[in-house]
């Protein structure tokens, strides 16, 4: 038996099994040994622990292991083993070994916890699969102060606080577990989230004077799909936070002095009284007299035309006034109709998948599968030939080649909405991740690879956030800590409501003589009233 299989046979937890792997020194190879074990290393297709291609031998000699402080294996019943890392760095790749590996933050855990107390959930907990409200619910009654409880695939579960509560639970709190449902539990501070686009943005080129007029304003967004609903209506699908204006975060990065000061206002916001208040009905009902939080009735155009798409007839939120995103957000989707004209088709861009007519079962990408994130090309056939169309430049998902990307956590937050539990999903690209996704909301998430001819939706692209790290400094090594808490994003994507889940997505039908415009660069201009009298909250 291998040392690797004698140190997992003495570390057996119940159920799974959760091994650091450290890394060792070989003193005695010469570099043409070395370069022979990592070639090795790097050719391998399958990991058999009872041969000497076994997990230490790809953790200590593939050239990028090699030099990660933080690599482990999880292995849960029934599923395939695992590779795991606290180190970024390893996401350049989606196998090592033929194994997927997964990140996952740091663990933390109170610092006044000397007695762990015994694991809540009589159940194990599988990562690999959705997990249901009372699952969730009985996590969530053990900490009040978690707003959002995240399970990573490699075989943690988080409870995400916000500062000032995580700040004070690792400094006093003495309730813990090491494990909950058999998953290694541990404590994660509330990362900014922002919505994949930006309302309001100059940069869409609005018409003269357009962004003046409080009934007209541009919003950076993408739409998603055309489907074909269950009572057989034509829609599009988009991101409601693009129609929305009031409670968007501006970009961290932005330095304009209105945003500034919008910054402020959502850290207030944010704060318990504010958060509070902001929660009271008459609170809100004079806070929705001013704000513009209702798409339904707001009118849709091709991004730098008057050419309309159709109106916003249907969302799936309520979106808060005050709170910033997610506040309010179930879905983050609404739905684009006409019942004049026809809808603009949609097509596949030259040299990308094709979508398949039904959308996939979320669990599909929980297993280390790669997935991709697309936009589509309108098609639309009722253009003015004089008039010329043009796209924002700047990276987006979907433009050039299409990255591999890989699924690492599920988000359930109980918090955030009153509607109803927010569930979503987290991934990454397999790189180092830095890469903004503003612009690219409302774009597709499939399960598949680039070259594959056909791959299946699974849900929307609407927010990103940053990667967690620990806020103490000793937790994280040096090279992590210079480089501050934006090592990588993740983008994050909100489940399906039922409805859209059984729709028929309808791609690929071809109008002769049509002019195209690449929803690469997906931008629309948005008109209608303010907000829909019918939809106030009294």
């Amino acid at each position: 038996m291998s040392e690797f299989l004698r140190k997992r046979s003495n570390v057996e937890m119940p159920g799974y099994y959760y091994i650091e792997l450290n890394r060792k020194r070989y003193d005695g190879l010469t570099n043409e040994q070395c370069s022979d074990l990592n070639h090795a290393a790097q050719l391998c297709k399958k990991i058999d622990d009872h041969s000497p291609i076994n997990s230490e031998f790809i953790r200590n000699f593939h050239p990028l292991m090699q030099e990660l402080d933080s690599v482990g294996v999880f292995d849960f019943p029934g599923e395939q083993t695992v590779w795991f890392s606290h180190d970024p760095r390893a996401g350049q790749e989606r196998l090592y070994g033929g194994r997927v590996l997964h990140l996952v933050p740091r663990p933390v855990r109170p610092g006044r916890c000397f007695l762990p107390a015994p694991d809540p959930v009589l159940t194990l907990i599988n990562p690999t699969k959705i997990q249901n409200d009372e699952t969730i619910k009985v996590i969530q009654n053990l900490f009040k102060d978690c707003v959002d409880v995240r399970i990573y695939l490699a075989g943690a579960i988080h409870m995400v606080m916000p500062k000032a509560d995580y700040d004070n639970y690792l400094e006093f709190g003495t309730y813990w577990p090491d494990t909950i449902g058999g998953l290694r539990c541990s404590l994660e501070r509330q990362t900014l989230i922002t919505p994949s686009s930006s309302s309001g943005s100059v940069a869409v080129g609005a018409r003269a004077g357009a962004l003046k007029s409080d009934k007209f304003y541009a919003a950076t967004s993408a739409l998603g799909v055309r489907l074909v609903l269950p009572d057989g209506r034509d829609v599009l699908t988009a991101a409601t936070h693009g129609f929305v204006r009031m409670n968007v975060y501006p970009h961290p990065t932005s330095r304009n002095p209105i945003n500034i000061l919008r910054k402020l206002g959502h850290s207030l916001a944010l704060t318990s009284a504010a958060n509070y208040l902001a929660r009271q009905p008459a609170v809100a009902w004079c806070v929705n007299q001013v704000a513009d939080v209702y798409p339904v009735g707001k009118s849709v155009y091709f991004g730098l035309s008057t050419h309309l798409i159709g109106k916003i007839t249907k969302r799936y939120d309520q979106p808060s006034p005050v709170l910033p995103y997610p506040a309010g957000y179930v879905h983050d989707l609404c739905l684009i109709a006409d019942k004049e004209h026809q809808l603009p088709h949609m097509r596949t861009p030259k040299g990308f998948p094709k979508l398949r007519k039904q959308f996939g079962d979320p669990e599909e990408v929980l297993h280390g599968e790669p997935v991709l994130t697309m936009v589509h090309e309108l098609q639309y056939a009722h253009f003015d030939e004089r008039e010329k169309f043009k796209t924002l430049e700047g990276s987006v998902i979907g433009q050039g080649p299409l990255l591999e990307q890989i699924v690492d956590a599920a988000s359930y937050n109980y918090v955030a909405s009153s509607l109803g539990p927010q569930r979503s999903l987290l991934w990454r690209s397999i790189q180092t991740d830095l890469d903004s996704a503003e612009g690219a909301s409302g774009s597709v998430l499939c399960v598949g690879k680039p070259t594959q001819e056909y791959v299946t939706a699974i849900c929307f692209q609407n927010y990103q956030a940053p990667f967690p790290t620990p806020s103490a400094a000793s937790l994280i090594p040096e090279h992590l800590a210079r480089e501050g808490d934006e090592l990588l994003h993740y983008k994050g994507g909100f489940l399906l409501p039922d409805e859209i889940r059984k729709s028929r997505i309808r791609i690929n039908e071809v109008v002769r003589d049509a002019s195209t415009w690449s929803g690469r660069h997906a931008d629309a201009e948005v008109v209608g009233n303010r907000k829909s009298e019918s939809m106030r909250i009294r």
